[in-house]
């Protein structure tokens, strides 16, 4: 009977430390709805270390028609509670909220965008072979941007004790291998 317990235990712990990523994913209808607004199968990156606490996507003003859009996430350190949505003053972009906003202490924000960006070569390095933009500012901030099919990743990387370089770079180098350069 102490066995059988035992076996309950384990498989249980495993299970929770198997289900990490899917509890921190975006849910599917978000992520449809994403590829819908775009017309393009784009990579939404996921982390079972940095779950996306928000998504939205923002266009132009009106009187700009040139199609482009910025597909903006949020990654925090944990989901918190859902905050109550900021009403928008008359004159702001427009955007469509796709998830979110949760509370939660943010890592970094990534923005897709539906069109190339004119990259600087003065600060441009090579990360996992992709030529990418690379900007540290006060050892505080980090901005990477690069190129992919069909568009473009901007990443704000906020800086500390908890979120290093080195976790910025493990996050470029995964969104690298899921999106060809061109």
């Amino acid at each position: 009977m102490k066995k059988l317990g035992a076996f309950f235990v384990i498989a249980a712990a495993l299970l929770s430390g198997g289900c990490s990523l899917e509890a921190n994913a975006v849910p599917k209808d978000v992520k449809s709805d994403i590829q819908k607004e775009f017309g393009i199968d784009i990579y939404v990156p996921e982390f079972s270390e940095y779950p996306v606490v928000y998504a939205e996507v923002f266009y132009p003003p009106a009187e700009i028609k040139n199609g482009k859009k910025d597909l903006e996430l949020t990654y925090a350190s944990e989901i918190g509670e859902l905050e109550k949505e900021e009403k928008k003053s008359p004159d702001s972009s427009d955007s469509k909220l796709f998830y979110g906003p949760y509370s939660g202490e943010p890592k970094f924000r990534l923005t897709y965008s539906s069109y190339m960006l004119d990259l600087d070569e003065d600060e441009s390095r090579v990360v996992d072979g992709v030529n990418v933009q690379y900007n540290k500012l006060e050892d505080k901030f980090l901005l990477v941007s690069f190129n992919s099919e069909g568009g473009s990743y901007n990443f704000e990387f906020l800086l500390s004790s908890d979120f290093s370089e080195e976790d910025a770079l493990d996050v470029i180098e995964d969104v690298l291998k899921h999106t060809e350069e061109k």
